[in-house]
């Protein structure tokens, strides 16, 4: 990242920093070398590969110990919860790079 996008960061709200954070992460999980390696040209092994980077992001971003923290903080300090963010990110994710429509009551299967 360029210097000129961490300044930006640096005025935006906690809500917004986090929300780029989990934008950053499901945009990594998909640029990763490991992702991009696979992808040989059948799209339906690409698209499950991508479903399932998405996924494994998801999960694990949402079951690390620090989330815990990071939720607690948020939500006795400053009022929201970073897991509607999380969600509403995955949903975003899903949306762009796997053209699929979720709404949060499918979330649950995850």
């Amino acid at each position: 990242m360029n210097f000129l996008k961490r300044l930006f960061r640096k005025r935006l709200s906690h809500k917004d920093q986090i929300r780029l954070k989990f934008r950053d992460a499901f945009d990594g999980c998909i640029k990763s070398r490991y992702v991009r390696s696979s992808l040989n040209g059948d799209a339906m092994i690409g698209g499950l590969l991508v479903y399932s980077a998405i996924v494994n992001t998801y999960k694990s971003l949402k079951d690390n110990e620090d989330m815990q923290l990071l939720r607690s903080f948020c939500i006795l300090q400053e009022g929201f919860d970073p897991i509607n963010i999380l969600k509403e990110e995955l949903i975003r994710a899903m949306n762009k790079y796997c053209g699929m429509e979720i709404g949060f009551e499918e979330l649950e299967k995850f």
